[in-house]
Parts: structure tokens; sequence; C-alpha cells
């Protein structure tokens, strides 16, 4: 390793947490000897934790919870740092997200759970720990050579093949977790039973988490049935299509945006052909994200500036202005512009209509461009629609489910319908000149002609029906005259 790794990894905490579910609480005899040479071949900055609960599957009777709590007997591990005793009742699954929070909270690098019931435990938690000092993996998964255990069934393999992740088996279990890997996950949101682990490896494999294998004993196989891997799999390739999300799926690191100006049938491309066809000279993209659009309007000759929340490290999208619309001051005036696109922007601010009304009513001075529009700017939206099909039957089976993007992001603080969109720019001043349908963009999460031809059926669809089946509105508005042609019209 390199010098700037090893000092990375002189800094680095590991805790090697040892679950030990235990029925009325009382903890399984340990093998102290061997143990303890484990614990001395981990190296140092390693914490050894025993941690023993009351298993609410193995108990049976939540009342005998408090009997339990009398009975509680702990039989230390000689080697271990610290040894941790839960009240009350709780699933694996509930230690293991407890666990999860008390790492992140307590700043380890690497928390390895692991069964103290496994009779290599010990020596697999030093395999697991050294081979992190070396490769840095996101997560650690265990694995039997023997495929016949648990069985590879025809609804396993179509869970694999329904995630197509290299690393991804549901009949692996989780060993390994770094604290990398849970800022990025919201692991608590994971289910409480039996498909924990399951779910935590899917919210691994869609942050493109490295994952490395162990192999582990026979004692170690997840006993888990079929269709319950199926289920959780399906859930996680419909999250990934957009057609079923979920918040469990969510990536929290800032980079949540996809390049849709070259997808069919997406509301970035229908807006850059709107583009094409008038023409502009200034282009002003509020709202820019990484520049995308931006970047092919410049591509086009056309001038524009770009404005975003968030800084954008690449230079060809000079000028750009930083700017909070919440709360800042456009840094520039609308209508110095030809067109302003305010693509995927509206629903995600308190007060759309108070910005609105604040752009159309700029009044400082306009230094229009030579070939401008005497009659103002143009401006290209595009917003959700909250009438889709699939969000209406969801609501029929009363539910709501927010996700990572799509019409329900969680990020969404307003949410339209083509009438309530209509109203708005009417109330607000803009005269809706084209109001166009835009499906579900099938070719963003489908790449190929499986996606080119859900997109195409969708596009028809909307068609048929707009207000139905167009997951996004795509608006081309202008802004009637405000207080800046007052200003500049001269008089007393």
């Amino acid at each position: 390793m390199s010098k700037s790794s090893d000092e990375a990894d002189s800094l680095s905490t590991i805790a090697v947490v040892l679950l030990d579910a235990s029925r009325r609480g009382v903890a399984a005899a340990p093998d102290a000897a061997s143990f303890d040479a484990c614990v001395r071949d981990a190296g140092p900055r390693v914490q050894w934790h025993h941690v023993v609960w009351n298993d609410r599957r193995e108990t049976g009777d939540p009342g005998e919870s408090g009997e339990s709590g009398e009975q509680r007997e702990l039989i230390s591990l000689t080697g271990c740092h610290h040894h941790h005793h839960l009240p009350g009742v709780m699933t694996r699954a509930d230690v293991v997200k407890l666990v999860c929070r008390w790492g992140l909270t307590k700043r380890f690098s690497l928390l390895v759970l692991l069964d103290r019931t496994w009779p290599n435990a010990g020596e697999l938690a030093v395999e697991m720990v050294q081979c992190w000092r070396h490769e840095r993996f996101d997560l650690g998964v265990l694995e039997s050579k023997n495929t016949r255990i648990p069985r590879d069934t025809p609804l396993m393999r179509l869970a694999r093949h329904l995630v197509g992740h290299a690393n991804f088996d549901p009949r692996h279990r989780l060993g390994a977790l770094s604290a990398s890997l849970l800022r990025r996950v919201p692991f608590e949101t994971v289910s409480s039973t039996h498909r924990c682990e399951l779910e935590l490896m899917l919210q691994a494999a869609h942050v493109n988490a490295r994952t490395v294998r162990f192999d582990v004993g026979e004692e170690a196989c997840r006993d888990l049935h079929g269709r319950h891997a199926l289920r959780s799999s399906l859930r996680y390739r419909l999250h990934q299509w957009g057609m079923c999300c979920s918040t469990k799926y969510r990536d929290l690191t800032p980079s949540r945006y996809r390049d849709k100006t070259r997808v069919s049938y997406s509301s970035h491309q229908m807006a850059l052909a709107e583009v094409s066809r008038r023409r502009p000279r200034c282009v002003l993209d509020i709202g820019c994200g990484p520049g995308f659009v931006a970047q092919q309007c410049r591509a086009m000759g056309m001038e524009v500036t770009a404005i975003d929340q968030f800084e954008v490290s690449d230079a060809k999208l000079e000028p750009f202005f930083r700017c909070d619309l919440q709360k800042d001051e456009l840094p520039v005036n609308p209508w110095d512009f030809d067109l302003i696109l305010l693509l995927d922007v509206i629903e995600h601010l308190e007060d759309p209509e108070f910005f609105l009304s604040k752009m159309r009513h700029d009044d400082r001075p306009a230094l229009r461009r030579a070939g401008g529009d005497a009659e103002g700017p143009v401006l290209v939206l595009t917003t959700p629609n909250v009438a889709f099909l699939p969000v209406r039957m969801n609501l029929l089976m009363g539910r709501f489910p927010y996700a990572e993007r799509g019409i329900l992001d969680i990020t969404h603080k307003r949410l339209f319908t083509r009438s309530t969109l209509r109203t708005m720019l009417r109330d607000c001043g803009y005269e809706v000149l084209r109001m166009q349908p835009v499906p579900a963009p099938f070719e963003a999460v489908m790449p190929g002609a499986k996606g080119r031809t859900m997109g195409w059926l969708c596009h028809m669809m909307a068609k048929v029906w707009p207000g139905g089946m167009a997951f996004q509105w795509l608006v081309v508005c202008r802004p009637m005259p405000g207080m800046g042609a007052m200003s500049s019209g001269g008089g007393d």
C-alpha cells in the first residue's frame, strides 16, 4: 500500500460485532481460547463487541420479555472489549439496523457483523478485516462454496437475473459494511423482517457499491424462501425502471441527475426540439443541473447563461451563476433573453407562483439583444403530471409512495395536473402558447430496443389520453408585460 493509504489505515477503527440471539437472553458458551487468538491476529485499532438480545422469534410469546429480563445471563468472551445486553424483545433485523446506526455514531470505518454461533466466526472476522485494509471494499458478503446449500431454485435464479448485479445473490448473507456505504443509503428504511439483509444488499447494488465475497461454512447459509427473494428483487427492478419507486433505494449522494438529452421522448429532448425550432440567440437556463441541456444549446451556436443552486465544475457552462431560487434574487434580468428554460424546477419550489410573478415583474433595465422578440422572452417549462395513471392507481389503493426520482420525488414540494398548471400560469400573467404531454422516458431506465418500444407505446397513449398517460407536461408560454414595461414606457 502507498504511504497515504498506510496513514489512513492507522486512523481507521474497525468494529467486529458478534451477534448472539439467545432464548431467554442466555448467551451461547464460546470457545474462549480460539477466540482470543483471533482477537490478537486482527491487529491494532480493532474493537470486538459481543451483543446479546432476546429474539422474539425464539421467545415466541412477547409477554415473556419481562420474565426473561430477570433470567438474562451473559457469558463473557474474555477477548472482547465490550459486552452489550439489549433489553426487551427484538428481531435480528432490528439489531442489525441498531448496530449500523451505532457504528456511524461511533465513527467506525468498518462494521463486521457475524453470528457468534458460527464455528469459524473469529477466523472469518480476521479475514474480512485484513481484506478491507488492502481493498477498501464497501460491502462484504458471505457465501457457501457448496452451491446446493441453500438450493439454487428457479425463483432464486430469476431474482438474480432481475437485479443484474454481478456480485448479488439472494442466498448470500451480510458480513461487513463500510461507513461510506452506510452514509450513502437509508439503511434504517429496510424491512425489520428476515428480508433485512437482502434489502441492505440491494441498496448496495443500487449505489454500485464495491462488493467482496467471503467463503463461509454451511452453518451461515441464508434460509430464505425463493418467493421472498423474488418479491424484493422485483420491487428493486421496478424501482430502477421508475415504475414502482421506494425510498429504500435512494442514493443519498448529490449526483442524482442523468443525461436525458438523447433519450427518446424525454422532456429534455422535447425541450431541445422546441429550442431548435425557435433558434433563439440568447438562452437563460434556470436550474441547469449538471448542464446537459445548456451544453446542447451551446453546441447549436446559442449564447447560454446558466443558473443553479449548486456549483457546476464544467468550465464550458460559463457564464454560470449560483443562486437559490427560494431565497435569492435572479442574478440577471430574464427579459434580456430570447428564451428561458425552466426544466423540472417549479415542483421544487415552495411558492412557484411568487417566483413566476417576480420573474415577470423584474423591473431592472432590460438590455434587449439585437434580434430579440419585442413581445418578451419565450418560457419553456416542464413539470411532472401528478394525475399520471400509476399515481392515480396508488391513491386508489391508499398509497402515496415517495421515491428517489420521478413524479413523487421526495424533494418535490408542489405538484400539478394539466388544468392546475394552466390556471397557475394564467394567474401569474403568462400566455400559454402550447401544452404538450411528455410520456414516461423508458429508454432512460431500459436502454436499447425494449426501452425505445415502451417509450413509443407510452408516447402514443399520451396522445390518446394526455391527462392520464402524460408523465410530464411541457409548456411553451410567454410572460405578459410586467413592471419592466411600465418602467421603460416613460410618461409622468
